[in-house]
């Protein structure tokens, strides 16, 4: 099992291309897009970070997918930056995809009221916090 760090430098050496080619050696494998850190509030620009752009952004990630035969999509966590409220609006440009869309969850996730803490999984669409995919003869945790 490899770290999400080795994940990542694996991931963004393929960047010239919208998604990851697995199962190699079987019989035809599978492809799937992949997106980090969105990070979406609805707050100004700070330095680099330009919060509101994400909802466009994800948006672009999402039409280039579309023309791609991909099994599912993945965002790897820190789909928001901040406040429950955030969710909806970052969510609309995955409602447009026709690809299924798992996540995995990241710190800002969770930067919502205590209270909400316990809702972010089921607020994404996860069984759980933890859950792995199972693809022909890959497997994803």
């Amino acid at each position: 099992m490899i770290s999400r760090r080795q994940f990542l430098a694996r991931a963004a050496a393929t960047a010239a291309e919208p998604r990851i080619l697995c199962g190699a050696g079987t019989e035809r494998g599978f492809s799937f897009g992949l997106v980090a850190d969105a990070q979406y509030a609805d707050s100004d620009d700070k330095g680099t970070r330009y919060y509101r752009a994400s909802v466009e952004k994800l948006g672009a990630a999402v039409e280039d997918f579309q023309r791609e035969d991909l099994a599912f999509c993945v965002h790897l966590g820190d789909l928001i930056d901040r406040q429950w409220r955030s969710f909806a609006e970052i969510s609309r440009p995955l409602a447009s995809s026709r690809h299924r869309w798992h996540h995995l969850l990241g710190n800002h996730d969770f930067e919502v009221l205590d209270e909400e803490k316990a809702r972010v999984p089921l607020r994404l669409g996860m069984p759980g916090r933890y859950y792995s995919l199972d693809r022909k003869s890959t497997r994803l945790n």
